[in-house]
């Protein structure tokens, strides 16, 4: 019976997840802030067009050529002094790309630039499908972000491909600590514990598979995706571990604090007792 109640809710899970893994979202318009709107490309790709089926290729053995058409609907001039590409990944920054400029696109006008970044010192730092921002400060401090997917065209012994290994590292040894406890018999007998123990490897299994995805090209670890993946095969495993084995005393608790085997030895007792009375001494 647990074990169909488990299952139901990892497929509830599963289910409530493909939405959210197999869409893309689509291209917004022109960002804009404080009236400043821009166009940006990048060796000719319209950088708010990035998505994970056609993302930002980034080349690190040339240099890349940045382009961007700024429009300024305000009444006043406006100053931009710097464009950047942020790459990110599980919510942290994993490279930043900055440029400083100095252009003033005056009011009701537009204003257009183009310059070249290297980006060769990304080859030690990512590769992959990686989630970012592409954005635009200007000199009053106003920021214009656009999320944009990247394809970075590094190495896999990236600091990006070396956590990835350590990932690996430590779900195999996570894993042959499960195994070795079950060869030993010496899993935990509280049903919880045993599922703490049996979700470590399949969490660490969830972050390989975005990590493996990410380099691969297969998809960028971006929005609630990466969190399911984790969590999806988190869960699974610490099912394996919680619905699996003899429960023990703990677990199973009734209203009077006593379990059902105590409860159940005290009836055989008393059935015995009933059925088998001990007969009187002689002479009575």
């Amino acid at each position: 019976m647990r074990l169909r109640i488990a299952a139901a809710a990892l497929t509830s899970m599963v289910l409530a997840a493909l939405p959210l893994l197999g869409g893309e979202a689509p291209a917004g318009a022109a960002p804009e802030a404080g009236g400043l709107s821009y166009v940006a490309t990048l060796d000719g790709q319209d950088v708010a067009a990035s998505t994970e089926s056609k993302p930002l290729r980034l080349e690190l053995s040339r240099p890349i050529v940045l382009a961007v058409q700024f429009t300024n609907h305000s009444g006043q001039a406006v100053s931009v002094d710097d464009i950047g590409i942020r790459g990110e990944i599980l919510g942290l920054t994993l490279f930043n790309v900055e440029a400083a400029v100095d252009l003033s696109v005056p009011a009701h006008k537009s204003a257009s630039l183009k310059l070249k970044i290297n980006l060769r010192q990304l080859r030690g730092q990512a590769t992959g499908l990686i989630g970012g921002v592409f954005e635009v400060q200007t000199a009053a401090g106003q920021t214009i972000d656009t999320d944009i997917v990247t394809d970075v065209r590094g190495s896999l012994f990236s600091v990006y491909g070396l956590l990835g290994l350590f990932l690996v590292i430590v779900t195999i040894l996570a894993g042959l600590e499960v195994a070795l406890a079950i060869s030993q018999g010496n899993m935990p007998a509280n049903r919880f514990r045993r599922g703490l123990l049996t979700s470590v490897p399949g969490i660490g299994m969830g972050l390989i598979l975005v990590f493996s995805f990410s380099a691969l090209r297969v998809w960028a670890p971006t929005g609630p995706k990466w969190i399911l993946a984790v969590l999806i095969l988190g869960a699974s495993c610490f099912a394996v571990g919680y619905f699996t084995g003899q429960p023990d005393e703990d677990d199973d608790e009734m209203w009077d604090g006593k379990s059902p085997r105590h409860a159940m030895d005290e009836s055989i007792e008393t059935s015995v007792m009933v059925e088998h009375p001990v007969p009187p001494p002689p002479g009575n």
